[in-house]
């Protein structure tokens, strides 16, 4: 069977702003790609801004040109990338979805048939027969998605949809995107969320400086990815070789704190059922009292749940570091409270009125597996929240 997306030397690149158009003076995009994104599939993209994935997208759907290579599609396509691309600024939205039926090839009859779906499926209500340009960019995603869904193309392309409008049309989209993975429908989904990812892909690629630096399942590329690139900036000497410990913190001549460092005895991967321990090891110069406080992102965006040394059950010790020297502080996140997925870490050192003293962002990740695969519930259609509690449940016949 001939792929739905055949990739051949793909290359791309852009002339630097205010030089001459010269080999030296372009910046490379693309450096030579080549994939096959076979039929039915569903495939994240990944990788720094700057990395080509949305160059990508766009030399796929037609709208840039590459420098060299091919590109083999078979089916119709539609996608979705910059806000408003593909919409006539001037007409409603009730009529640009006939536009774009138009430019797809569809018949009057068939938008007649849709119309109201897509209509239904937007929420825009009377502002549906309101010029576009009026629209906010929540409106023109709501717009824009339900046109390429309704529209049943056989490839779908996606570039950061989800960054706008409210978290309840996300999950509606989620929802549709499942639906049409599960009706065959190839989709390549550029995304940061990370959850979005691993939940709604069954493969994913890592680009990295416009080549393809990883190929293979989305929880495998996304740890790859968030161990070596994201997290990078906290990877000190010492921490490469102990994957139980993250050295966040290692400035000799800072004036107040020179070390810190998480450890945790299970390189920071938990089941779902089981507690969470972190202990953190903190070396401070100052006589001035200190606390830790952290908080997790959920999704790498969503802010999930903070806590802080101050705030505990503890009547008989001291949480605070509360003189010079070398401390070693434990917290425990109790199992079953934080849902599957990856959680981000920002880390504080407080004083006493709470204001920051040291503030380290992205300074780990925790990696939340399910336990209890048993329950269908879980596998078809996962809880979104960050907190997904398991709790005494009791009821009764009346």
């Amino acid at each position: 069977m001939k792929p739905a997306i055949d990739i051949q030397h793909l290359h791309k690149s852009y002339a630097i702003t205010g030089k001459s158009d010269h080999g030296h003076d372009r910046l490379n995009v693309l450096n030579g790609i080549n994939l096959q994104i076979r039929k039915g599939e569903v495939c994240g993209i990944i990788g720094h801004n700057g990395s080509g994935k949305s160059t990508l997208l766009k030399i796929i759907s037609g709208i840039t040109a590459p420098d060299k290579g091919q590109i083999t599609l078979e089916g119709s396509i539609v996608s979705i990338l910059e806000l408003g691309t593909g919409f006539h600024p001037d007409l409603s939205g009730r009529e640009n979805i006939s536009f774009n039926a138009a430019l797809m090839g569809f018949n009057k009859q068939f938008v007649t048939s849709v119309a109201d779906n897509i209509i239904a499926f937007s929420e825009l209500g009377d502002f549906i027969d309101a010029p576009v340009k009026t629209y906010s960019s929540g409106m023109y995603m709501r717009l824009a998605f339900a046109v390429a869904v309704f529209l049943k193309a056989e490839i779908l392309l996606l570039d950061e949809v989800f960054s706008v409008g409210d978290q309840e049309f996300r999950h509606k989209c989620i929802t549709m995107l499942n639906q049409l993975r599960e009706e065959g429908t190839t989709i390549l989904l550029v995304s940061h969320d990370f959850s979005q990812i691993t939940s709604i892909c069954n493969r994913c690629i890592l680009l990295k400086d416009g080549k393809v630096a990883e190929d293979g399942s989305p929880q495998e590329v996304v740890n790859k990815y968030i161990n070596d690139y994201f997290l990078r900036n906290v990877r000190y000497t010492g921490a490469q070789n102990n994957p139980n410990e993250r050295i966040i913190w290692n400035q000799a001549g800072h004036p107040s704190v020179p070390y810190i460092s998480i450890h945790s005895n299970t390189a920071f991967q938990y089941s779902r059922a089981e507690d969470i321990r972190l202990t953190f090891k903190v070396r401070k110069t100052t006589e001035a009292p200190l606390f830790l406080s952290f908080v997790l992102y959920y999704r790498f965006s969503e802010l999930a749940m903070g806590a802080a040394s101050f705030y505990h059950h503890a009547t008989n010790h001291e949480t605070g570091m509360l003189s010079s020297g070398a401390f070693e502080s434990e917290c425990i996140i109790p199992g079953g409270v934080l849902n599957t997925g990856n959680f981000i870490m920002e880390l504080y050192l407080l004083d006493e009125q709470s204001a920051p003293v040291i503030q380290i962002s992205n300074c780990c990740m925790l990696l939340i597996t399910e336990d209890d695969q048993a329950h269908i519930q879980l596998r078809k259609n996962p809880p979104q929240s960050a907190v997904f509690v398991k709790l005494d449940w009791q009821q009764k016949r009346l």
